[in-house]
């Protein structure tokens, strides 16, 4: 490619995250309850159901991902973005995401540097674990660590981004 086509492509595509990323944050903000007692209250309602997967990750993946960025914060993030990254992006788009009250990120990426998760399809197990997950968090007294993307977070901050990771996954499970 060419210096001229790189500059043209690159232009467009800015363009076109601006467009949707204006658009996204012009959409009305949610008022679901954001608390992890509340995350709870939807996973014990979910337990014993037979749930379905409208992405690629299942149900018990989508858990499973959920209580390893719980645990992470309590015990550390594998890999971290860079300073920078998290100073000039992160804390931004968290800050976004706390305006709007909900939070919109690739839902089948896995947690930089994150053991993978077994796709076993145990669901109940791993609604198991996040119930575990959200207990010990909530019972954490200890120092949190920063997130691997908008760095340090207060537990208060912590709690609503788990809260809102949660139900931007959501989105793709429903009941059979």
């Amino acid at each position: 490619m060419n210096r001229r086509q790189f500059i043209t492509t690159s232009a467009v595509s800015a363009a076109g995250l601006a467009v949707a990323g204006a658009a996204w944050l012009n959409s009305p903000s949610t008022d679901a309850v954001l608390s992890l007692d509340e995350t709870l209250g939807q996973l014990r309602a979910m337990s014993g159901k037979t749930l379905l997967s409208e992405g690629s990750w299942t149900p018990a993946h989508v858990f499973n991902h959920n209580a390893q960025s719980i645990d992470f914060s309590m015990a550390g993030f594998p890999q971290a973005k860079s300073a920078f990254f998290q100073t000039m992006i992160g804390a931004n788009a968290f800050a976004v995401f706390t305006a709007k009250r909900a939070m919109h990120h690739g839902l089948a990426e896995a947690i930089p540097g994150a053991p993978e998760i077994p796709n076993d399809d145990k669901t109940e197990a791993a609604i198991a674990r996040l119930i575990d997950s959200i207990s010990r968090f909530q019972g954490f007294s200890g120092v949190l660590h920063p997130h691997f993307a908008y760095g340090r977070l207060t537990k208060a901050q912590y709690e609503l981004a788990h809260a809102m990771h949660f139900n931007n996954h959501m989105i793709e499970i429903r009941l059979a």
